[in-house]
């Protein structure tokens, strides 16, 4: 398989955390500093916008069969390589669903559309926050 360039094994043993993703036995190489060479800030390409439309439906995929830590993983990757609102407000619903609403705060701080104020305001309350869960909601 080839993503973005790089030659990527594939085994039809592993899933490689794609879960229940239509394409299971495809690893996804998004850019990485770990295996592309450092990449300046440019345009997005054509077959980027691809990748970022292929990871966000194998996040929702997998949110709605309950596949939390593997939707975190995808999600990770997502909002690294395309950080903009939709993906940050994605993330931090992850993090949201996996128990972990101390990181969903923090991705979330600044952020100022509704939906992710009102995700900031739950779990503010889930950490006992309540004020600043209240301040999100005025």
């Amino acid at each position: 398989a080839r993503a973005h360039g790089v030659r990527v094994p594939v085994s039809p043993a592993r899933g490689f955390g794609l879960g229940s993703c239509r394409a299971s036995r495809v690893i996804v190489a998004a850019r990485s500093t770990s295996t592309a060479p450092a990449m300046a800030a440019t345009a997005v390409r054509p077959d980027d916008r691809h990748l970022e439309t292929f990871l966000g439906e194998c996040v929702r995929e997998s949110l709605d069969s309950h596949q939390v830590a593997n939707a975190v993983f995808l999600c990770e990757r997502l909002h690294a390589s395309f950080p903009n609102e939709h993906n940050t407000y994605l993330l931090a619903t992850c993090y949201h669903r996996f128990g972990q609403p101390h990181r969903a705060r923090a991705v979330l701080r600044g952020q100022t559309s509704d939906r992710c104020l009102y995700l900031l305001a739950l779990c503010c309350y889930a950490l006992n926050r309540l004020p600043e869960a209240e301040r999100a909601l005025v």
